[in-house]
């Protein structure tokens, strides 16, 4: 058997495994205006060749054929350099900036990434709409789209106790003069005394601004109606009418004083034998409580809407100091070398909630040593039991070489 260098082995059988793997794949691995030619060892982007060296395309072909994940630097070191990954070597990073450089500066959009404290991505911009978001976003988007709900419905709550509050102060202006009218109907007891009705109801309305009223005798001969003032006919149906009276809300166009207004009618006897009753309706001006109602929901939705940027901003905050603990465990996983497994996490300096994560990452990371130290120990057994014979066989080459006096 021929003398062979074992890394020239490894070497040729890594070689065969490739182009074996490759004939079953794809001959083109595409993503965005990417197109990467494993034959013809050519690489394109937009049309544009772009000329890399046989490290920078491994590379590339590694972040494609696992394009989504992010690929921790000790993968890519073993994968492209066959060699175990080592915090001081910046090789992995000098060749990242090489290829980014060539692949996309000039390009869009950026297909390689760096996620920081884990490694590199390569994904195109439909890849990055399909990440999750963060939690610190989602919770942020919870906590402020919560609080606009409650105070939207507290608004809301607000705003109808308002109306309801004007429409009972109306109702109560109203039913009053419904009284008045009864009262003095029923002292009329001839035609004739209807004319000191009219006047008597016109004394009335002396002082209350907004307020009209309208009667109508047998026959609908309108016997008073406030001048200027104009009442719907559904509200003047007689068949319609109810006891205890319902308020209606109208706004006759074509009016040249064409105010928002709330009636009530009622069928009100006279003292006049045989008459059938009076209809007598009246209506309230409500334009000053439409102006404040609007300007009442203006300010309510400018107020949800600046409690709702405080809000998520304050929930922005309370999210991130709360994940604080979650930077200190990256932070201290980040640290974790071949020549520092003895590294714990401190399980009671974090939440309840990270206690159970953070003791198994401690199980995890005494593993880690347990296993690291055997190999190392194996390593060492290993090179002894090989030192020896080796160290026999040079003495006794030395010793046959050496010349005989």
């Amino acid at each position: 058997m021929k003398p062979f260098a074992f890394a020239e082995l490894l070497a040729r059988v890594r070689t065969l495994l490739r182009r074996t793997g490759r004939s079953r794949e794809a001959e083109h691995i595409r993503v965005a205006d990417l197109e990467l030619d494993l034959l013809r060892r050519r690489v394109t982007r937009g049309g544009q060749r772009i000329d890399l060296t046989a490290k920078e395309f491994a590379l590339l072909e590694l972040l494609l054929r696992r394009r989504g994940e992010v690929l921790p630097r000790s993968l890519i070191a073993s994968q492209i350099w066959d060699m175990n990954f080592d915090s001081d070597t910046n090789v992995i990073e000098v060749a990242v900036r090489r290829l980014r450089a060539k692949m996309d500066d000039g390009f869009e959009p950026k297909l390689i990434r760096t996620v920081r404290g884990m490694g590199y991505v390569l994904e195109d911009d439909a890849g990055m709409r399909r990440r999750r978001k963060s939690i610190t976003a989602r919770l942020t988007l919870l906590f402020a789209a919560i609080s606009t709900m409650v105070l939207l419905a507290l608004g809301l709550l607000i705003g109808n106790a308002v109306e309801q509050h004007f429409v009972e102060q109306d109702m109560e202006q109203m039913t009053g003069k419904l009284d008045l009218a009864g009262h003095l109907l029923e002292k009329v007891q001839t035609p004739a005394d209807l004319n000191a009705l009219v006047a008597q109801l016109n004394d009335s309305l002396v002082g209350h601004h907004g307020l009209a009223m309208l009667l109508r005798g047998p026959g609908e001969q309108t016997l008073f109606v406030t001048a200027g003032t104009s009442f719907p006919p559904t509200l003047l149906v007689r068949d319609t009418i109810k006891s205890p009276p319902q308020p209606q809300v109208w706004q006759l166009d074509g009016q040249p004083s064409a105010q928002p207004r709330r009636g009530i009618a009622a069928l009100l006897p006279t003292g006049i034998a045989g008459w059938q009753p009076v209809l007598v309706a009246v209506a309230i001006d409500i334009t000053h409580h439409e102006h404040f109602m609007a300007s009442f929901k203006r300010t309510l939705w400018l107020f949800v809407a600046i409690a709702a940027v405080l809000a998520g901003f304050l929930g922005w905050i309370a999210v991130r100091r709360g994940l604080m603990p979650l930077k200190a465990i990256r932070e201290g996983a980040a640290g974790v070398t071949a020549s520092r497994l003895n590294y714990r996490l401190a399980v009671n300096s974090v939440p309840v909630e990270l206690e159970e994560l953070a003791e198994a990452l401690n199980d995890m990371l005494a593993r880690l040593e347990d296993s690291f130290q055997r190999l190392k120990d194996f390593s060492s057994d290993l090179a002894h039991e090989l030192r020896t014979p080796i160290s026999n066989l040079m003495t006794e080459t030395q010793v046959a070489l050496t010349p005989r006096a």
